[in-house]
């Protein structure tokens, strides 16, 4: 009798010694997972206190008469243009101290998502370049025959990002809708493309 209880006990300790190491296995498992989302929602937030300040800083700001550029007449007279009117113009932003591999994503990226539209007709790059070779060798490679304006400063805080970013520029200088993409998270810049083509450049509108 004393033997099966002996074998009860180990047996019994061997479930308990179970049990609680499944138990601490949910339990490490819960804790990675939420770890995990609380490091995803901290990016989400600042991601958006990224976007909030950058629409502060930036947006409503007329820049057409302070910026640095070349051929500011050129700009001027196409701003002035009778079907710029009711539809802006779409501004990407670059220079050659960007990196390669930001400038593709968004170049690629409206390619993509514009070819065929009326956005791709207002569609428009402000470009710094102390020499142009490497610019348009990227613009060769992609196939990108947007209109360039060569523009050595444009006066946004942005320019101090050194990273590529994108504007709304309407016909009397004024800039809206400054945002910066982030080849990180893709859906974002996906939504900034489609809602601004939706709002500006449907045939609807």
């Amino acid at each position: 009798m004393n033997r099966i209880y002996k074998v009860l006990a180990i047996v019994s300790a061997i479930i308990v010694l179970i049990l609680c190491a499944v138990s601490y296995t949910m339990f490490a498992h819960k804790k990675n997972t939420y770890v995990e989302s609380q490091k995803e929602n901290d990016i989400k937030t600042s991601i958006l206190k990224e976007a909030f300040t950058i629409t502060l800083e930036n947006d409503h700001i007329c820049i057409l008469d302070s910026m640095k550029m070349r051929e500011p007449e050129r700009l001027r007279k196409v701003l002035r243009d009778s079907t710029l009117q009711d539809k802006p113009m779409f501004v990407v932003r670059i220079s050659e101290l960007h990196c390669e591999e930001c400038m593709r994503f968004i170049l690629l990226k409206l390619l993509r998502l514009t070819k065929g539209t009326e956005m791709e007709k207002h569609i428009v790059l402000f470009a710094y370049a102390q020499s142009e070779k490497r610019l348009m060798s990227l613009f060769k490679d992609l196939s990108i025959d947007y209109p360039v304006y060569l523009v050595d400063k444009v006066p946004l805080k942005l320019e101090t990002y050194d990273f590529p970013y994108c504007f709304v520029l309407y016909n009397d200088g004024t800039v809206s809708h400054v945002f910066l993409p982030d080849k990180g998270f893709p859906e974002t810049s996906n939504l900034y493309i489609e809602t601004l083509m939706e709002r500006y450049y449907d045939s609807g509108n």
